[in-house]
């Protein structure tokens, strides 16, 4: 009897051997770019082969990277505070430039305006925009009101201009609209929270917590809408699919990933993967492809089945 493959697929280390330490979807849900090798390789989503290692002329280590929304551009920040974006269409560096004195991250899941401008922030607390046009900066607000001291910023946009973000080692969760830093709501979480996500309307908050709770608050009225159990294990990510349907959110081993329906809190699916601490639980913007990276850096790649495969595991299922 031949043993049944894996239900995900992995970065093979034959082509680029080395931990992925974080990555992006692009949103035509063509590329994956990640963090490895404290620099930054783009694979092809379908075959998971690498494409091309943008020249960002960084000479620290890469911290993020994120995509444009019409997936042209790949922005990147590192340990030293520097902003570089490449074009990947020519396959040209646009720009690099130092945005923070000490590490450069960016507030938020997307570019912002449609593209017209990026928020980033650095560990001094200073949060900046910048035009994508002339990649000047527009404006700047001090995180530390609202926020401890902090290394590292969980966050996340909707397309409504709504951010939330919260500090490490810190309960609390500020949201704010994002033409205004100033003027923060907070919601004080019971558990510690791993990460935090915006539906695409910003009217819902999902917290991923250590204990394995999942935990969902309506951003205008900051009443709960519910605690999502049936995980063994803590969560580690979360992640709303682009049409708001779903929530995605990582955990460990057979319980990888679960999946939620957003509205009637339904427990979906439960994918299993390989080791534990799944992270940067992302969903493609098709909806076909789920992404995560577990502790060692593996990423793991679930696909959603071609309807010749579904045939075809009918099929067998028959014969």
């Amino acid at each position: 009897m031949t043993a049944r493959p894996p239900g995900w697929k992995t970065v093979d280390a034959q082509f680029n051997p080395g931990p992925i330490r974080g990555f992006e979807i692009s949103p035509d849900s063509r590329s994956i770019a990640a963090v490895q090798n404290d620099a930054v390789t783009v694979y092809d989503a379908a075959t998971l082969r690498p494409m091309t290692t943008p020249d960002l002329k960084l000479t620290n280590k890469v911290f993020q990277v994120l995509f444009s929304p019409d997936s042209h551009l790949l922005a990147v920040t590192d340990v030293s505070g520097r902003l570089a974006v490449w074009d990947m269409q020519p396959g040209r560096l646009v720009t690099n430039f130092a945005a923070h004195g000490d590490l450069a991250g960016f507030l938020g899941s997307a570019f912002l305006q449609s593209g017209k401008s990026l928020l980033t922030y650095g560990r001094d607390g200073i949060a900046k925009t910048w035009d994508t046009a002339t990649w000047r900066e527009v404006s700047q607000w001090d995180l530390r009101r609202s926020s401890k001291p902090f290394n590292y910023i969980e966050s996340s946009t909707s397309a409504s201009g709504l951010l939330a973000f919260k500090a490490d080692n810190d309960l609390r969760i500020q949201i704010c609209p994002v033409d205004d830093l100033n003027k923060c709501i907070q919601i004080v979480c019971p558990a510690r929270a791993s990460s935090i996500a915006l539906s695409h309307d910003g009217k819902t908050l999902a917290v991923a917590c250590e204990n394995g709770d999942l935990l969902l608050w309506d951003t205008r009225t900051l009443e709960s809408l519910g605690d999502l159990h049936n995980v063994l294990l803590g969560l580690h990510s979360v992640r709303f699919s682009d049409d708001g349907r779903r929530i995605v959110a990582g955990s460990n081993g057979k319980e990888a990933i679960k999946i939620w329906d957003a509205d009637s809190h339904e427990d979906l699916a439960t994918l299993e993967g390989s080791g534990s601490l799944f992270r940067n639980a992302r969903v493609s913007a098709d909806g076909n492809v789920i992404a995560a990276r577990n502790w060692n850096g593996i990423l793991h790649v679930w696909r959603a089945p071609s309807w010749e495969e579904i045939k075809s595991l009918e099929r067998q299922g028959r014969e």
